[in-house]
């Protein structure tokens, strides 16, 4: 699935409605039918810019979560309109990788055999790349954008790899995002992962436990900790389990913090 628009100026709605909306409400109008399939795969088009843009604020992203592009958009104009496209685009981007491996992991996704995953390419020599490095004021920043193998990505590389993870031999690929970029998201964030899960961090899943609505102290595997109910695309915790079109959130008691991102 491939909904994407790039960070053109003055046109940040139409980027936040097509990148975020025209997946989520695509995906969300087909899931009965993919999972009536059963077995169905299905690849997002993210982007390494998710991992090698600066300065992006969080509010941009928390607001496609809450579903409000138009906040969205009006956050990342409020940081200046050399940076307003960029952010919004980034912002939508990110948005919905976090929303692919929130929802991908689910009883109402995975559970019914549907394998949600990402790419993310980098540049890939393309019309819009192409145009870029004709216009001034891009063609430096363009040319001066690392990528250690030396050459930009090519479509049909990145066609190859949508094939194989539509492919049986991706059976056992859930939540995931492959990044494709010449090495550039390694370059910037060499030793930003793997990292170790959070000591106190807790996942618990529908199939472990079952909770009743509201707010309380449980104890789950030793630890007591604090069951809070929030709407699906509210999530303090950076995973949780589904329940309608709500998630249950679970925090360590000791320290609330340390399962919000």
């Amino acid at each position: 699935m491939a909904a994407g628009l790039g960070p053109a100026p003055g046109i940040g709605e139409i980027i936040a409605k097509v990148n975020f909306n025209g997946v989520v409400r695509l995906l969300e109008g087909w899931h009965k039918a993919l999972a009536v399939a059963g077995n169905a795969r299905v690849v997002i088009f993210s982007s390494n810019s998710t991992t090698t843009v600066p300065g992006l604020p969080q509010e941009v992203v928390d607001a496609f979560l809450e579903g409000d592009v138009d906040k969205a958009v009006a956050i990342a104009k409020a940081a200046g309109p050399e940076h307003a496209a960029v952010f919004v685009y980034v912002g939508s981007k990110t948005a919905i990788t976090y929303w692919m491996r929130t929802i991908g992991v689910t009883p109402d996704w995975a559970g019914k055999g549907i394998r949600v995953n990402a790419i993310a390419p980098g540049a890939v020599l393309t019309p819009l790349l192409q145009k870029q490095s004709a216009t001034e004021g891009e063609s430096a920043a363009i040319s001066n954008f690392p990528i250690p193998v030396g050459e930009f990505g090519k479509r049909e590389e990145i066609a190859k790899w949508v094939i194989f993870m539509l492919s049986p031999a991706a059976n056992f690929m859930c939540g995931s995002m492959v990044v494709l970029d010449g090495g550039t998201d390694a370059y910037f964030r060499e030793d930003d992962w793997p990292r170790a899960i959070r000591l106190g961090y807790l996942t618990v899943h529908s199939k472990r436990a079952t909770l009743s609505a509201g707010v309380g102290w449980k104890r789950f595997f030793g630890l007591k900790v604090k069951v809070i109910l929030h709407r699906w695309n509210r999530f303090p915790a950076k995973e949780c389990f589904v329940s309608g079109r709500n998630y249950w959130c679970i925090r360590d008691q000791e320290n609330p913090e340390a399962a919000s991102r």
